[in-house]
């Protein structure tokens, strides 16, 4: 999600990942200020709706967009596809799409950090394979100077792995932005498991 705005103005993403192929799910078309995005109503969308309040939902009408043969496995190519070659060559959208309302689309629950007295606790998104642990922080939301805690204890925030000792539990900002919760050489989940993370905000000096 927060590498999306890396893309030039109007990009249109093609998004699949789709293991409701061929059955009820719909096919959708979304349009923000900035970008298109087309793919499966499955809640791939959800961090799209909540970070875009004004987006536009429409539904793919596959009796206009599939064209035999086709698959009921291969939606990808043989639906999503063909969508996005419409919007690129400016077909209108009421020859091959509906409005949909934006409360009959799926959505899933993506925890946001929650807001305390002096700063944020913290949700675990996912843990990689070498068992970082995945925060929703992003480095973008907090300007000023802030401390990290894991399990009521400072740990130190560092800019890479060479910064920390071998089995030192560390704090930093991955590839994508997000705050990680990492052991150099090691599991940080395995140590862990479930731990309570917070950023503390800390005056200007």
């Amino acid at each position: 999600m927060f590498l999306i705005n890396t893309f030039p103005y109007g990009t249109i993403f093609l998004t699949i990942v789709d293991p409701g192929v061929g059955t009820e799910r719909k096919a959708l078309v979304i349009k923000t200020d900035k970008f298109t995005f087309v793919g499966p109503d499955n809640g791939i969308f959800s961090l799209i709706y909540s970070e875009n309040q004004d987006f536009i939902s429409f539904e793919i009408i596959e009796s206009k967009v599939l064209k035999p043969p086709y698959s009921s496995t291969f939606h990808g190519r043989d639906l999503f596809a063909p969508a996005l070659a419409y919007i690129l060559d400016e077909t209108p959208f009421e020859e091959f799409l509906k409005p949909i309302p934006k409360d009959e689309l799926k959505v899933l629950d993506f925890p946001l950090p929650e807001k305390t007295l002096n700063g944020y606790k913290l949700s675990i998104w996912y843990v990689d394979s070498f068992g970082n642990i995945i925060t929703n922080f992003h480095k973008d939301i907090v300007k000023g100077p802030f401390k990290v805690q894991v399990n009521k204890k400072e740990v130190p925030l560092v800019k890479s792995y060479g910064y920390a000792k071998k089995g030192e539990l560390i704090a930093l900002f991955g590839s994508e932005g997000l705050l990680e919760i990492a052991i150099r050489e090691g599991s940080a989940f395995k140590v862990l498991l479930n731990p309570e993370i917070e950023v503390i905000l800390e005056e200007e000096k």
